[in-house]
């Protein structure tokens, strides 16, 4: 027993919304509590792009180098636990590794080719310059089961607009005619008018998440296929993996917080990509819609194998490694 007087004081990091902090500690007068983060106000300074300076809790014992140097050998989710006292256990994600994790196909790599029949979609997030920010697109398609399967993936941050419009041609062809998706506003503001300058005539579906409650709901529209297990990801050797690795880190990046979706990652760019080609298979709408032929320039943007066959999934035949 502690005698009157006595001062106890328990410090730790946050592992799970109920832990000995939150249930007991936090929400309770009888102790003084709170969260102190290694940077304060990470969130400020991430969603600032340079505009805010970075708020250091103990720059004579922690500086923002090694902090940073702690980020990139840790990784994103470890870190934003440890340094930034953010809860990251499944009961907080909005994609836990249960479901993300659950369709590993151990016999399959990413395609580039289109060995199987059925629809093919393409989601595509445009970065918003070189270096810093990346460009994705995502290839899926529905087996006669309804399963989802990764078809292949593109991350580059080294092509300018002009050229990804290219390559999005050259991928719509390559699978036979695919579907291609993308955000509204920064899709048709550029790309748009750079694909119809190619000649080619795609299949777009516009994605709308032009504000907040439209972002929300493609999120949680695409956590919904997870639930179901109906997502199946490529896995069958070290360039597959290492690339498939990159998006399952992303999604595993986002948590629930005040009720939303947000991502505490680096990057959401395979993310949204990923929404973007799920989303079509939740919506079947009827009749083509070609980009609209016109002029564009992009001088001033400036800088950031083969699959399984489709039967349905058998015990044993997807590896979950979580």
């Amino acid at each position: 027993m502690l005698s009157p007087g006595t001062s106890l004081y328990c410090v730790g990091t946050p592992m799970s919304a109920v832990d000995l902090y939150h249930t007991e500690m936090l929400a309770n007068e009888a102790w003084k509590s709170g969260t102190w983060s290694a940077i304060p106000n990470w969130d400020e300074w991430r969603a600032s792009a340079g505009a805010i300076e970075p708020q250091v809790l103990w720059p004579q014992q922690r500086s923002l180098a090694f902090i940073m140097e702690q980020k990139g050998a840790m990784g994103d989710l470890a870190f934003a636990q440890e340094y930034l006292c953010k809860v990251m256990d499944d009961d907080s994600a909005a994609y836990p590794r249960a479901h993300t994790r659950k369709n590993l196909d151990m016999d399959s790599v990413l395609s580039y080719s289109k060995d199987h029949g059925g629809r093919y979609v393409i989601g595509f997030d445009p970065a918003h310059g070189l270096v810093q920010d990346y460009s994705v697109a995502i290839a899926v398609r529905q087996d006669e089961q309804g399963y989802l399967h990764v078809v292949n993936v593109w991350r580059r941050n080294d092509f300018p607009p002009t050229k990804q419009a290219e390559k999005l041609v050259e991928w719509c062809k390559i699978y036979g005619n695919a579907t291609l998706s993308a955000e509204t506003s920064g899709f048709q503001q550029l790309y748009e008018s750079l694909i119809s300058q190619t000649g080619a005539v795609v299949d777009y579906r516009p994605s709308k998440v032009s504000n907040k409650a439209l972002k929300q709901a493609l999120l949680n529209r695409l956590r919904v296929w997870f639930e179901q297990g109906k997502v199946v990801f490529p896995y069958g050797n070290h360039d597959t993996r290492r690339i498939i690795d990159v998006l399952l880190d992303e999604l595993e990046c986002h948590v629930w917080k005040g009720g939303d979706i947000v991502d505490l990652g680096k990057h959401n760019d395979t993310t949204m990509a990923l929404a973007h080609a799920v989303d079509c298979f939740s919506h079947r709408e009827g009749g083509a819609a070609p980009v609209a032929v016109g002029k564009a320039n992009s001088s001033g943007w400036s800088k950031g194998g083969k699959t399984s066959n489709s039967r349905r999934p058998k015990p044993g035949k997807y590896v979950g490694l979580w």
